[in-house]
């Protein structure tokens, strides 16, 4: 082969690839991009919802108060906001209480029979002010990991949010400063309103039930021998336990114990024991604890560490073929083979199945 040739070859190649860096770099861009726009408009919906239904809350509770009950200096609306923090600082609490103090009103009580309001001479403040302060505007900012900044293979270092806070800011727009000022709190003499005999023992019941429900819950926990069962928080733990404990030469952590992945990719440390070691130590302690792995949540967990990626964008975890008569076992990875595509998957055997890696 002419050494020209063989140049040639090799460059295409590397064009090729590159390519295929720049596609998948692409799609996780875009894939990032989407996953925070959906994110930004569920929360900007969840605001403006809950914009529209504090007002709502505090409208009602202005029209309780009569207005020869306001000093000089004051407004319905300064009254109403005291309520509102006085039945929990939350839209259902205010509509719960709103519902209460129309009940005692229908009944002959008036507000005034019932709650001492803080004088704070705010000149009357108007509807919109009190939401500003009891509904935060949610954040934009876009938030990724540092270790899932990066592209694929060649791109492995580029940033794939660049601009994307600037994108939202102008979809969203920047949360206003808001001034916070003293609101007063009111003072419930809960023994005036009606029925509060009756919602003592009703609260008194709703308690039993609660202390019955977690006694049930304990004794189906016991018969199914799941009680030692790791909860997702205490599965991720201990993951992080074991990396510490482990003390694998020469790979970076992170402060909670997980491996800096993203270091390790930057400082061309081959991850493909430790994390093979690591996956398999993770799903021996999920299943010495039974039933860890009813919980869809840790298994999701040791796919995700079993799916971390090389520097390359392939799978930095070892893999075995798999035969008709291999005897799987359990935190390995096994190379599957699609029969419809024929295309080799890595797949993880846990809780008795494969799962295929991300």
């Amino acid at each position: 082969m002419k050494l020209g040739s063989f140049i040639g070859g090799l460059a295409k190649s590397l064009d090729a690839r590159l390519q295929d860096d720049m596609r998948r770099t692409q799609e996780r861009s875009e894939r990032v991009r989407d996953y925070h726009i959906r994110r930004s408009t569920e929360k900007q919906e969840r605001f403006e919802t809950e914009q529209r239904e504090l007002e709502e809350v505090l409208t009602n509770l202005a029209s309780l108060v009569e207005d020869a009950e306001v000093p000089e200096g004051m407004n319905k609306m300064d009254y109403a906001a005291q309520l509102y923090k006085a039945g929990g600082g939350t839209v259902s609490g205010g509509q719960q209480f709103y519902a209460n103090l129309s009940d005692a009103r229908l009944k002959g009580t008036k507000v005034s029979d019932v709650v001492t309001f803080a004088d704070m001479q705010t000149g009357g403040r108007k509807v919109g002010d009190y939401v500003d302060q009891f509904v935060k505007r949610p954040e934009t900012l876009v938030k990724v990991p540092e270790g899932l900044k990066g592209g694929v293979g060649f791109l492995a270092k580029a940033d794939i949010t660049k601009g994307l806070d600037e994108e939202m800011q102008t979809m969203f727009g920047t949360p206003k400063d808001v001034e916070k000022f003293d609101i007063g709190q009111a003072t419930i003499d809960y023994g005036k309103l009606p029925g509060a005999v009756e919602y003592g023992k009703a609260q008194q019941l709703v308690d039993l039930q609660i202390e019955q429900a977690a006694a049930n819950l304990a004794e189906t926990k016991r018969k199914a021998n799941i009680e030692n069962a790791f909860t997702f928080g205490e599965f991720r733990s201990q993951l992080n336990d074991i990396t510490r404990t482990q003390n694998y030469a020469g790979v970076p952590l992170n402060s909670d114990g997980s491996i800096d992945v993203q270091t390790a990719i930057e400082q061309n440390i081959d991850l493909g024991d430790t994390l093979t070691d690591l996956v398999r130590r993770g799903v021996k302690s999920g299943d010495e604890a039974d039933g860890t792995f009813i919980n869809p949540k840790n298994i999701a967990a040791i796919v995700q560490l079993a799916s971390t990626k090389d520097a390359q964008g392939g799978y930095a975890i070892s893999t075995v073929g798999l035969k008709k008569d291999t005897k799987p076992v359990a935190g390995t990875v096994y190379d599957m083979k699609n029969s419809q595509t024929g295309a080799v998957v890595p797949h993880l055997y846990i809780a008795d199945r494969y799962i295929p890696l991300y």
